[in-house]
């Protein structure tokens, strides 16, 4: 048994590489949630903003499949990390909660679990693009953490 650095059990970890290294590895954070534009909601995928220096540091930008927590209630979610070049915007953390109607942003993410990444970042020439892929990664996501 040789110890792993923590950038390498990252590593592994983003890269989907080492299921054994994701139990190992996992961490949960606890994100402040902040404001955002609403973008989300307008294209049918509404999402939750959060800020999180612990999770900017430890993850590339791209998408993640994740488990959140609020309150007693779990969700199985996608999480984007990074810029929003479709937007032209800037960096941001955002939870898309799947399967999950949001009538109202929760006032605080008991826990938020990254457990794979899906894909990096990237920009879509017009949001219909954007809004098909995301139905991909949604799908993406749930097909991973059937099996996690």
């Amino acid at each position: 048994f040789l110890p792993l650095s923590r950038a390498t059990l990252s590593f592994l970890v983003i890269q989907g590489l080492c299921k054994k290294c994701i139990q190992i590895f996992m961490k949960f954070y606890n994100p402040a949630i902040i404001p955002g534009r609403s973008r989300g909601m307008s294209i049918g995928f509404p999402t939750i903003n959060i800020e999180s220096k612990e999770v900017e540091k430890m993850y590339q930008p791209g998408v993640y499949a994740a488990r959140v927590r609020i309150g007693e209630t779990q969700y199985i979610a996608a999480v984007h990390i990074g810029p929003r070049p479709t937007f032209h915007d800037t960096s941001t953390i955002e939870i898309h909660l799947i399967d999950t109607v949001i009538t109202e942003q929760p006032t605080i993410i008991d826990e938020l679990e990254i457990c794979h990444s899906i894909r990096e970042v990237r920009a879509f020439a017009n949001t219909e693009e954007l809004k098909n892929q995301i139905s991909k990664d949604i799908a993406a996501v749930r097909d991973i953490l059937s099996e996690l």
